[in-house]
């Protein structure tokens, strides 16, 4: 059952700790939760929930929780699954370059606005027609500049969780690498039996704890990868 109405009379297992199942009640009602892929974030967590291969997953962070709650894999989980959707859409080196190019083109066109503003018409003037077409011009640069440096941003981080964006493992590898840093940050172990499980339902395909190992080196530094 979907929507308020299931989420208040759904059960799920026992071994499902009750934070995680307020959470998920509490998010399957919020009204904010009308976008698809925040939906299909939900419903895998109810996936997760009511899998048995999740079960030791729960209980071994509910054993933890005097140090993360267990609602914060559930959290992780339906983010995790909006944000492989876009993996294969992040743009190519190539097309930032192209970004940067316009940026800097729009950059220069703005001062050269501001500089003819600046010889034919007044501040006054300016003012009484409500118009300031250098103003625009430099906001539009700086606005396209924050766009770029946040692609880039978003680019290195998906980078260094896939090898490459592009790849055919890259979803599987972003995930494993995704939950081993968030679980490794909370509790100080690697809990790749966890990892593992919480994978395979993420991405509807069986994943071992020995793949984890391979994909995932620790504790060297933190968020040190091996090689994929």
């Amino acid at each position: 059952m979907k929507g308020a109405e299931g989420a208040q009379v759904k059960k799920f297992p026992e071994w499902v700790p009750e934070d995680v199942v307020e959470y998920y009640r509490r998010e399957s009602e919020s009204k904010e939760r009308s976008d698809e892929f925040d939906r299909q974030g939900i419903e895998v967590l109810c996936q997760a929930m009511e899998s048995e291969t999740m079960r030791k997953a729960w209980e071994a962070t509910a054993r933890r929780k005097d140090k993360v709650p267990p609602f914060f894999l559930a959290q992780v989980i339906a983010m995790t699954h909006l944000v492989t959707a876009g993996i294969s859409s992040v743009p190519s080196p190539e097309q930032i370059a192209t970004f940067r190019k316009l940026t800097a083109k729009v950059t220069a066109l703005s001062s050269e606005i501001e500089d003819a503003v600046g010889h034919w018409c007044d501040e006054a003037t300016l003012q009484y027609y409500g118009v300031r077409p250098d103003k625009m011009a430099q906001e539009l640069a700086a606005n396209m500049e924050e766009f770029t440096s946040m692609v880039e941003d978003h680019r290195k981080w998906l980078t260094d969780r896939t090898g490459k964006p592009g790849s055919k493992n890259a979803k599987r590898t972003f995930v494993i690498r995704l939950l081993s840093e968030r679980i490794y940050d909370w509790y100080g172990t690697p809990l790749h039996d966890t990892v593992a499980a919480t994978a395979s339902i993420i991405l509807d395909d069986y994943v071992d704890s020995e793949t984890v190992r391979k994909i995932v080196a620790y504790p060297k530094t933190r968020s040190h990868y091996s090689d994929t």
